[in-house]
């Protein structure tokens, strides 16, 4: 386990109650029939979708383009907002308010990870545990 895991849950009970607060965005990398996921240096440990917090004044697709490209070094293109409210459900014991963006993209494209991630990979689509709001769109 590593001291971010260890971190993450030490600081568990703080996250409980700050989680249902914020808005974050999360971006769906789809190549074909399978998505991009990554385990962050402070988290849970487990594969989650690139993203984070949203800047204020700033759109969820803005916020979608700057936080892949900070964390992997991916720029994207033709980035579809799934909702245009951020869709609330539990994750892992916590309540999330998460805006979801899709980006389709159609060769793989090299991943420098920045000092957030920890690793990354590429997971059949049918794998990745999505809320329903979101799995019925993509």
């Amino acid at each position: 386990m590593s001291i971010g895991v260890i971190l993450y849950y030490l600081s568990w009970p703080l996250l409980w109650f700050y989680s249902p607060l914020t808005v974050r965005v999360r971006v769906i990398i789809k190549h074909n029939d399978e998505v991009l996921v990554v385990k962050n240096w402070f988290g849970s440990g487990y594969w989650q979708l690139p993203g984070g917090g949203i800047k204020a004044g700033e759109k969820p697709l803005q916020a979608a383009n700057r936080e892949v490209k900070e964390e992997l070094s991916i720029k994207l293109k033709n980035l579809e907002l799934i909702s245009n409210e951020a869709v609330v459900y539990g994750q892992h014991g916590l309540i999330k308010r998460n805006y979801f963006v899709l980006a389709k993209i159609e060769s793989k494209p090299a991943v420098k990870m920045s000092s957030e991630i920890t690793d990354h990979k590429w997971i059949d689509l049918s794998s990745f545990k999505f809320p329903k709001q979101v799995s019925e769109k993509i």
